[in-house]
């Protein structure tokens, strides 16, 4: 007898609603991909139990014939693609023809549908994958679909759902990216009898994102545009402030189809670079649009994600689309910034994807010249003195922390090790440029002698090449003995031992350090941490001022090579508000 044999109709359904069908969030996609794609205006969702009990999508979309309500059930019907060709220019959410008949193998499924120019819809009721009747009906212009019981004919499938919260928190996201991603359609949402969503049609994207986000980020949002010949990039980067250890709001469109992917989400981190601490993540939403012929949303069973044919170019322009939104804004927490959503940042995005009008672009940013020579609106009277006078400012150190100076909208208070912390972080960065090579090293007239335990030892010969590149050339000098006989200019009134020994304690204890460029950029931060003022240090009132001046000169002033802020502003409007003065 035969060990192979063909499987049945309903054992092959089963099979693919496991790949389709994972949870209720899966069906609410599917069907809400299938809404949208209808070019309805006004959608709703209504979801009970987590979505186990009951789904039903609504749209007031184009609604199907009695033909098409029978064959929309069938295994690999779809009404989006033709042949192969068309594969390579996908401008529809769904595709693939297995949504409906994978939902309907594994639940219960009413579906009603009317097209807009006939009197009658028609009705279709399926259970585990068996029509159980088809009839006209009256109904509105568009489609309804009800999914009720979902695996009540896999019982083993339940035991993998999460609870009923878990799973509306599922659908949640699902829900708000659509939501997002489409601001011209209406959407509600309602949970258990209770409204969630109830947003209006014609929203601009800012508006979606704001409704979505919550009133308390509308001013720690920054606009993203960028443009280049084959792909547009807009939408909103949160400011470090608003960074967290959690992965809360982040989102990213291609073609306004929500998608996972590592490489463009690494590209968003990498713009942030030192801006926010390690191990913590920056909140955006971001629209990439490209022609439908440079992407591949046909890699993923469920089309989380996608491909494209030039990935470099993808991940080059997210980091500096999402780099110049930061460089242009006032990053400093508390201090008054123009809000970043405007009568219309973003103007109406074309079916593909691009714009049909050009949109406004907020002002590039330029590096200032003096202290008061900023891109931003609020600018000070013209007798303010200029930055290279501002040193005779008053500098006050508190606690041995912190620097507290005035300002023109009220008072701004610095980490003092943060502050020296960045510009020695940058200086070492630009005496490691080779142009600098010569000045910005210092022979030791007396080497530094440094005895090492054997796991340091071996450390250091890890990083001897490394550390070489900065300036520092060191020699062995006997069993686990090294001296040190150069350094980096800026090290040689610091104690030299010390700071190595602590810079070698931090690459010891660094396992994550791989690639060579990652090697850099860890030793220039642990060099600028251990050469900084640390809390405590007493420093005097015109070195305090002097590293301010210092500060407004780097390239980064908003936190240390760390991610920790350097500077936060209270205003005048707050300290009012603080002591009843509005």
């Amino acid at each position: 007898m035969s060990k192979i044999h063909i499987l049945s109709d309903d054992l092959v359904n089963k099979i693919a609603a496991g790949e389709v069908v994972e949870r209720p969030a899966s069906v609410v996609k599917e069907l809400l991909d299938n809404a949208y794609d209808s070019d309805a205006n006004q959608v709703s969702i209504e979801i009970e139990d987590g979505g186990m009990k009951k789904i039903r999508v609504t749209d007031n979309g184009s609604g199907m014939d009695k033909a098409d309500v029978e064959l929309a059930f069938k295994s690999h019907a779809t009404s989006k693609i033709n042949q192969t060709d068309d594969l390579l220019n996908i401008k529809s959410y769904g595709f693939r023809g297995e949504a409906l008949s994978s939902i309907a193998s594994v639940s219960k499924v009413t579906l009603k549908s009317r097209l807009s120019g006939e009197n009658l819809g028609n009705e279709i009721k399926i259970e585990g994958g068996n029509i159980i009747s088809l009839q006209e009906t009256g109904a509105p212009a568009g489609t309804t679909v009800t999914v009720e019981d979902l695996f009540f004919n896999i019982p083993a499938r339940k035991g993998f759902i999460k609870s009923a919260q878990s799973e509306y928190k599922a659908i949640l996201d699902i829900v708000e990216a659509h939501a997002i991603a489409n601001p011209k359609t209406g959407l509600t949402l309602i949970n258990n009898d209770k409204t969630i969503y109830s947003l209006p049609k014609d929203h601009l994207i800012e508006d979606r994102v704001k409704a979505i986000a919550g009133n308390d980020l509308n001013d720690k949002l920054i606009p993203i545009f960028f443009e280049h010949p084959h792909v547009e990039i807009y939408g909103f980067a949160g400011k470090p402030e608003i960074a967290s250890e959690r992965r809360k709001l982040q989102i990213i469109f291609v073609n306004k189809r929500t998608i996972e992917n590592k490489s463009i989400a690494f590209a968003v981190r990498n713009a942030y670079s030192s801006l926010i601490p390690k191990n913590t993540y920056p909140q955006y939403v971001l629209f990439i649009d490209v022609q439908p012929n440079i992407v591949d949303v046909n890699v993923h069973p469920r089309k989380e994600e996608v491909k494209f044919s030039n990935e470099q170019l993808i991940f080059t322009s997210v980091r500096n689309a999402v780099k110049a939104a930061l460089d242009r804004t006032n990053l400093v927490p508390g201090s008054e910034n123009p809000k970043p959503f405007s009568s219309n940042p973003f103007a109406t995005p074309s079916p593909f994807g691009g714009f049909n009008n050009p949109p406004r672009v907020p002002r590039p940013f330029v590096k200032p010249n003096s202290f008061w020579d900023s891109p931003f609106e609020d600018m000070p009277p013209e007798n303010t003195k200029p930055f290279n006078n501002y040193s005779n400012r008053k500098v006050y150190q508190f606690h041995n922390l912190y620097l507290v100076t005035e300002t023109e909208s009220g008072i701004m208070i610095y980490d003092q090790h943060a502050v020296h912390e960045r510009i020695l972080y940058e200086k070492l960065k630009n005496e490691d440029s080779k142009a600098n090579k010569d000045e910005s090293v210092q022979k030791l007239l007396e080497p530094v002698v440094v005895n090492l335990s054997a796991k340091e030892s071996s450390t250091l010969e890890d990083y001897l090449e490394d550390l070489k590149t900065f300036g520092i050339e060191i020699e062995e000098f006997g069993p686990n003995a090294f001296k040190i006989t150069q350094v980096p200019a800026s090290m040689t009134d610091k104690n030299i031992k010390n700071i190595f020994h602590e810079i070698l304690e931090d690459l010891e204890s660094d396992k994550e350090i791989k690639s060579q460029d990652n090697k850099t950029e860890k030793i220039l931060t642990y060099l600028s941490c251990r050469m900084a003022y640390k809390a405590g240090d007493n420093i005097p009132n015109e070195e305090a001022a002097a590293l301010i001046d210092q500060l407004e000169q780097t390239e980064i002033q908003y936190t240390c090579p760390h991610g920790r802020p350097v500077k936060v502003e209270i205003t005048l409007k707050e300290l009012s508000k603080m002591f009843k003065r509005t």
